[in-house]
């Protein structure tokens, strides 16, 4: 498959524009991001994949700190894959389902989800000769598939019927009563992994091709080293099978070890560190000034005007002496500098007036005193008292915080919603749940490093009220907090924190 086009910037939707912006301000991936700067390494080894995803089955791993790129880079490809269809590759991008972590049953799940009409329309075309191909002539423990296949043909034309057996194999429909009707032997788990492989060769012999893009593994060790194990042990499986899989590909990516995981994937299990070595990718954060140059120049085509008359060699040399350590800090200093003049932020006003140091030896001391262990029962604490003494009417605010976790201005009907773990569905909920209580109220989302919440995805969750989402650390506001109410009549101080609250 030739992708003559591909890595070249993509043209955004004309709607998505506003939402965009939102995104880059805060360094967060938007959803479908149009352009990808540096990365050549990584570019060249995934156009090498991805051009034979017509071949056979192909694999790799991206591993990178947070912040520097890989949810963007597997939004990228959806963009790209949706606008050039001729293709016919079908990019699917999930986060890793902590509660479905055998890799092979969950992309079972994925075909179910989005591709069983299809899937559907291909089997009923389907000689038995194609049928048999596609089970891998039913030799080893394809076998199992050989009555199942038999069943399929005498369906083709009950459409209720080939619905249901399709379920059967995805695992939509698992009890006995069920294959029973059809005189079939209940499959396994493990069958199930023999099943993935024949759907998939049913969509690869009709030119139908599928890219999964599994985000965020790393979630599935912090909710449990066995889960995570299983998980690694089943995308080895996947690995050996995938010379009887003619297309697709799997793109897996997770935080690098050393803050998210605790252990390198060696020690989890060799056997799949052994498979996946070879196709294992870093992503590193842009650093050099010609990526950062063409980062600024990309980030102007959605600014336009607010670029006009900006001379980017400034900004670039400006941003470039900073030293910063992700990617995602580079695109926040770029944008805020191409869009207000003379911009400084917070921290580069906490270094001039000498405050970095005191900064960190009270995040230190918090740290130390164990405040990171259920912060979200100690946080609104320092919060409160520095409301009491900046806000001159005792009324203006409300501090709901066990159940919502949020500060509510009552006069500027303005929500603060402040968020301290990655769980992605308990943090939804509990926007949700405040948008339902305050349903007119501007919302801000304070997230921690690793939640993949943005303005995009809350968009396209029904909620229309985010004024912004900001990526922050608690321990570092909480310090910065402290450190004001001992000198509340420092200005510098409170203009940094009115800066990193949004105006609270």
């Amino acid at each position: 498959m030739k992708l003559e086009t591909l890595w070249e910037n993509l043209t955004p939707n004309p709607e998505n524009i506003n939402t965009i912006k939102k995104d880059l301000s805060v360094g967060i991936a938007p959803h479908l991001p149009y352009f990808i700067i540096g990365l050549y390494d990584i570019k060249s080894k995934l156009y090498n994949y991805l051009t034979n995803i017509d071949t056979s089955f192909q694999f790799c791993l991206i591993k990178g700190q947070y912040g520097n790129g890989k949810t963007n880079l597997l939004k990228y490809l959806e963009y790209f894959f949706d606008v050039h269809s001729e293709y016919n590759v079908h990019c699917e991008t999930w986060r890793a389902d902590v509660d479905k972590y055998d890799l092979n049953l969950f992309l079972l799940y994925i075909l179910q989800q989005r591709h069983a009409s299809i899937l559907h329309s291909f089997l009923k075309l389907s000689s038995e000769e194609v049928l048999k191909e596609a089970c891998n002539n039913y030799k080893g423990g394809f076998s199992v598939l050989k009555s199942y296949s038999e069943v399929i043909c005498a369906h083709k034309d009950n459409d209720d019927a080939l619905t249901e057996i399709i379920q059967l194999g995805t695992g939509v429909k698992y009890d006995k009563r069920s294959f029973d009707k059809y005189y079939l032997t209940k499959f396994s788990d493990y069958n199930r992994h023999e099943v993935l492989v024949f759907f998939l060769n049913i969509l690869a012999q009709n030119n139908y091709y599928i890219l999964f893009c599994i985000d965020e593994l790393e979630k599935i060790e912090e909710k449990s080293r066995a889960r995570f194990q299983s998980y690694l042990t089943s995308f080895r499986e996947l690995i050996d099978m995938s010379g009887l899989i003619k297309g697709h590909m799997i793109i897996a990516s997770m935080t690098d070890a050393g803050k998210f995981s605790s252990m390198p994937l060696e020690a989890y299990n060799p056997a799949f560190a052994r498979r996946i070595v070879s196709s294992t990718y870093e992503l590193k954060s842009i650093t050099n000034t010609e990526d950062i140059k063409q980062l600024a120049l990309s980030l102007c085509t959605i600014l336009q005007e607010s670029c006009k008359d900006t001379d980017i060699d400034l900004i670039v040399s400006k941003v470039v002496k900073q030293h910063l350590s992700h990617t995602n800090e580079v695109v926040i200093s770029l944008y805020k500098n191409l869009t207000e003049c003379n911009y400084k932020s917070w921290r580069d006003k906490l270094h001039e007036a000498n405050l970095d140091i005191p900064l960190q030896q009270r995040m230190q001391a918090l740290y130390e005193e164990g405040v990171d262990i259920r912060i979200n029962s100690k946080f609104f604490a320092p919060l409160e008292n520095y409301i009491n003494i900046v806000c001159q009417n005792p009324n203006e605010y409300q501090i709901k915080a066990q159940m919502y976790q949020t500060i509510r201005s009552v006069d500027k009907l303005s929500c603060y919603i402040f968020l301290f773990t990655t769980d992605y569905d308990a943090n939804l909920n509990r926007i949700k749940n405040v948008n339902q209580l305050f349903p007119n109220d501007k919302l801000y989302i304070f997230k921690p490093e690793g939640l993949s919440i943005s303005n995009s995805v809350l968009l396209e969750e029904g909620l229309n009220n985010i004024e912004d989402v900001v990526v922050y650390n608690p321990i570092e506001l909480m310090a910065l907090l402290t450190l004001f109410v001992e000198n509340y009549d420092n200005d510098t101080l409170k203009d940094i924190i009115v800066e990193c609250t949004k105006g609270l």
